[in-house]
């Protein structure tokens, strides 16, 4: 990259948990999921069904990509380091 005048970090995290949107969905499934407390594989599924067709709306998933703008810059200040420990780089 560098070799063809492509700005990039290199030490950046390929998978950032700060700056994919997905991996918020996914916790928000978790905990979904952990409060239903499934014992049969068809109550499993039919929650994980209802969470898809009625949590998901296009606002949440906006929410989660406007987060991705808010937290960016942090994460290009702490080298790629999860947000989360902001607190701890800050206040040693």
């Amino acid at each position: 990259m560098r070799d063809n005048g492509i700005h990039w970090l290199d030490d950046w995290p390929s998978e950032s948990p700060d700056l994919n949107p997905i991996e918020m969905l996914w916790a928000n499934l978790k905990t979904h999921m952990y409060r239903r407390a499934c014992t049969t594989v068809y109550e499993l599924v039919a929650a994980i069904t209802k969470y898809w067709k009625s949590k998901v709306t296009a606002e949440k998933c906006n929410r989660y990509i406007d987060y991705v703008f808010k937290v960016a810059p942090v994460c290009v200040v702490m080298k790629g380091y999860a947000t989360g420990d902001v607190p701890k780089k800050i206040f040693q």
